[in-house]
């Protein structure tokens, strides 16, 4: 990918993929092909896995763009090493299974499959530990905790998992009297982040969404439902 424009921001991605080569990095993708299109105007400065020689990394040799391997056991120098190397101006966590430490929170910033606030964030809810949690809810017995709608959440990234206090973005999928199991309302929750990773995440490195990083302080400009 050309990295000619040198006024656009460096992007970093975060992105796990998985360990089979031609599965996962759906959301990584998106942002690469927003970049190479210019509907996202920054430039990849990187992509990151904790797959050695999984989706991402066939992903970063697609695109030409470099690709760093991250194990688990990582530290908060690891993280900041990678941004220093890249000379990274923020950082986008897409399908990321870390806990991201060290980082610059007012320039990171993270997709969750679910709408914040809700007891579907925090450790252990991600990708389909999210989508069965909320689903198994919806059709349990317990009417105290069946949740009224599904959803997605952009946020920039504290060292709380999923802190919904600076949200970026949010929108809400509502179950559908044809909802048989849980993949039918996961594939609009997929729809809506298809949809909108991009053009928010362009917002937020244009500078037209910003957070200054401070506790307490608004998310200037988010897009809350």
């Amino acid at each position: 990918m050309s990295n000619e424009n040198t006024d656009k921001k460096r992007l970093l991605i975060f992105a796990s993929g998985t360990a089979d080569p031609k599965v996962g990095g759906t959301g990584a993708r998106k942002l690469l092909e927003g970049m190479r299109s210019g509907e996202l105007e920054a430039i990849p400065a990187g992509l990151v896995s904790n797959h050695e020689f999984g989706s991402i990394y066939e992903l970063a040799k697609e695109f030409g763009v470099p690709f760093f391997y991250s194990p688990k056991g990582r530290t908060a120098a690891d993280y900041q090493r990678f941004v220093r190397e890249t000379k990274a101006d923020y950082v986008a966590c897409s399908g990321w299974l870390g806990k991201v430490e060290g980082l610059d929170p007012k320039t990171t910033f993270n997709i969750h499959p679910a709408y914040l606030p809700s007891r579907y964030g925090g450790r252990g809810m991600h990708g389909d530990h999210v989508h069965n949690a909320v689903w198994n809810d919806y059709i349990g017995d317990d009417d105290s905790q069946k949740p009224g709608f599904h959803g997605m959440t952009l946020h920039f990234m504290t060292e709380d998992y999923d802190c919904p206090d600076y949200r970026i973005f949010t929108r809400k999928v509502y179950f559908l009297p044809t909802d048989a199991k849980m993949e039918d309302v996961k594939a609009r929750v997929r729809a809506l982040e298809e949809k909108h990773q991009v053009p928010v995440t362009n917002l937020v490195v244009t500078g037209k969404i910003h957070w200054d990083g401070i506790k307490g302080h608004p998310v200037i400009g988010a897009d809350i439902e």
